[in-house]
Formats: C-alpha cells, sequence, structure tokens
C-alpha cells in the first residue's frame, strides 16, 4: 500500500511539473490567471529550447500549455481527494500531450517524451530521497 502511494504521489508531482517546470511561484498576492501564465511561459520557454521549436509553432504551444496549466490548477486547488486529483491530472497530461503531438514534429514530440520520463524520474528519485 505504502509502495502505490509512494507511485501515486511521485506521479502527481511529475504531472505538477510538468504544468510548471521549475517556475518559481510568484507572491501570494498575484492572481492565479497571472500564475498559470507564468508557468505557462516557462514551460513553453523551455520547450523551445530543448525542442527547437519553430517561430510558427511558438504559440499554439504556448496556448496549448497555459489552458492546461489553467485546468491544473483548478484541479490542485479543488477538494478531491489524492487519488482522485492524480487520476485527473494524469488524464489531462495525456490530453495535452495529445493536442502536442499535432503541433510538434515527429521528432520533437519524441523529444518531448524522453524529456517528459526524465523529469518524471527526477521527481521521484526526489520524493524517495525525502522520505528516507
Amino acid at each position: 500500500m505504502k509502495t502505490n502511494l509512494n507511485r501515486i504521489v511521485a506521479v502527481v508531482l511529475f504531472l505538477v511539473a510538468c504544468s510548471s517546470f521549475s517556475v518559481s511561484v510568484s507572491a501570494q498576492t498575484a492572481a492565479p490567471k497571472a500564475q498559470a501564465e507564468e508557468r505557462a511561459k516557462s514551460m513553453t520557454a523551455q520547450m523551445q529550447k530543448k525542442l527547437a521549436l519553430a517561430d510558427a509553432q511558438y504559440q499554439p504551444v504556448y496556448d496549448i500549455n497555459l489552458k492546461y496549466a489553467k485546468v491544473n490548477e483548478q484541479i490542485l486547488k479543488g477538494t478531491d481527494g489524492k487519488i482522485a486529483k492524480f487520476k485527473k491530472l494524469r488524464s489531462t497530461q495525456q490530453s495535452k500531450s495529445k493536442e502536442l503531438q499535432a503541433v510538434l514534429t515527429k521528432d520533437q514530440f519524441i523529444l518531448y517524451e524522453v524529456w517528459s520520463k526524465e523529469v518524471k524520474e527526477k521527481l521521484k528519485e526526489n520524493y524517495k530521497n525525502k522520505a528516507k
């Protein structure tokens, strides 16, 4: 049971990281909309570097990132339990990947998947180290 809970927490952390990727949270007085926009800008900038986005891809990728940053923010602020939140976040991450796949080239999408997997592994490792 503890292993399943650890997995759930690790995956939830991964999904949150996918929507925010190392963005520091703005001051607590900042509006939630601004926080989602900052996360989307940061995520898109990182994707631009890692995936070599073309100029024409930047805005559609930003729009997708913003959409899911807002959705994930609402899920995390919700009153659902951890498992319900995890399921919703996993579902939104899958939807986001499908939308990105339509915008990215095949090679870019492969790089995106590898990058996402690396982030997930880092978060799992960090979680395990904190649990010790």
